[in-house]
């Protein structure tokens, strides 16, 4: 197994067992809230939608990632 998550940044809900993804409309400082570094440069106010338009990834720790990289 390579070491990444399973779910690929999904979470599963306590209650149902449901796998969820986070919302596309939660936005940059709401993640901030949890992720003190999550996309330094970024406005506070874009979504997470806007983010994954940007980057073409789904999951959180893969759109932060590639806002890390450099762009060309």
């Amino acid at each position: 197994m390579s070491g990444r998550n399973p779910l690929d940044g999904r979470t599963r809900n306590e209650a149902t067992g449901r796998i969820r993804q986070d919302r596309s409309d939660r936005t940059v400082g709401s993640i901030r809230e949890e992720i003190p570094d999550f996309a330094p440069g970024v406005r506070s106010d874009a979504t997470l939608g806007h983010l994954r338009q940007v980057t073409g990834e789904t999951a959180i720790h893969d759109v932060a990632a590639a806002l890390r990289r450099p762009r060309r």
